[in-house]
């Protein structure tokens, strides 16, 4: 578990010491404050590139790094491959349910989404014993903080087939019925029932 629990902030959309904002491909600065006050154990802010610099010198972030502003899609999400669209939904409800017993499998996860560029590492950083990697969301701007559990070769291996057979289960089309077992029959009468005789004809 991460100091303590996490939940997926997304960018502002204003600098966090003008208010002015941001437009649409502007770089700005996104920092992360450990703050044992907040809920979360993390803060975010947003900067405009002038303000971070003025601000730069007197700020301890834990992690900070610079991006280009997208605003909010205004057209419905075009629906992405199966496999990808379960990665992420995946992660997001582990990071919500936030169980150490997932914690492999958040990182696998993450890594997936990585290679196809859905997430994009933007730093990694030590806390205590753990080791943070920070993640943005390549569209949303998101951070997702993933506990690196520094597995080894072997268990990196396995890990990865659960977490594909996890996906598979989750978006396999229902099976076909066994051999020898029919189909349900529809419950729909038939033209002539067995049980009664066709009149002779006249």
């Amino acid at each position: 578990m991460i100091n303590q629990e996490w939940k997926i902030k997304t960018r502002a959309h204003t600098c966090f010491v003008t208010g002015q904002p941001f437009v649409e491909n502007e770089p700005f600065y996104t920092a992360l404050f450990e703050d044992g006050g907040d809920e979360d154990g993390f803060i975010r802010r947003d900067y405009s590139v002038a303000a971070w610099k003025q601000e730069r010198a007197q700020l301890q972030p834990f992690s900070h790094w610079r991006s280009l502003y997208e605003p909010p899609s205004t057209e419905p999400a075009r629906r992405e491959v199966v496999e990808k669209e379960g990665a992420e939904s995946l992660l997001r409800r582990l990071i919500d349910e936030d169980s150490p017993l997932t914690e492999n499998t958040r990182f696998i996860l993450a890594l997936m989404l990585e290679r196809k560029k859905t997430l994009k590492e933007t730093d990694s950083r030590s806390l205590g014993s753990a080791r943070l990697r920070i993640y943005e969301h390549s569209k949303t701007g998101e951070v997702f903080i993933i506990r690196d559990p520094q597995l080894k070769l072997d268990q990196l291996e396995s890990i990865q087939r659960e977490v594909s057979d996890m996906l598979a289960s989750r978006t396999a089309p229902p099976a076909p019925p066994e051999a020898g077992q029919p189909a349900e029959a529809e419950n729909t009468p038939s033209e002539t029932p067995p049980s009664e005789t066709p009149p002779e004809a006249a």
